[in-house]
């Protein structure tokens, strides 16, 4: 289990050890993020703050900053009609990412 600075634990499979307490960094490529108004199932691994938002044609980037101030995300979320979320700046959102898409980076 890898401890995000108390906003969670999440379990990533790893190739290489890493020793208890070692600091690591988490990194997953933003189309592989899904975002969600907080309310809205399913519950996200994280959650924070919409910093910025920016239409780009087929998809919408979002800037979130974590909850615990560490981090800054960009998802990427592709438009679909289908889906109708509506996230503006300062919503509290909650991000999801599966652990398969995560990949572990000496800290």
């Amino acid at each position: 289990m890898i401890d995000l600075r108390g906003i969670g634990a999440v379990a990533i499979p790893t190739k290489d050890r890493v020793a208890p307490g070692q600091l690591v960094n988490i990194v997953v490529r933003p189309e592989h993020l899904r975002i969600f108004p907080l309310n809205q199932e399913p519950a996200g691994q994280l959650t924070g703050f919409v910093k910025t938002v920016s239409f780009c044609g087929a998809e919408t980037q979002y800037t979130v900053e974590l909850s615990n101030g560490a981090a800054v995300v960009t998802v990427r979320r592709y438009n679909s009609p289908e889906e109708n979320l509506s996230i503006a700046i300062g919503d509290e959102v909650s991000v999801k990412f599966t652990s398969n898409s995560a990949q572990i980076l000496p800290g």
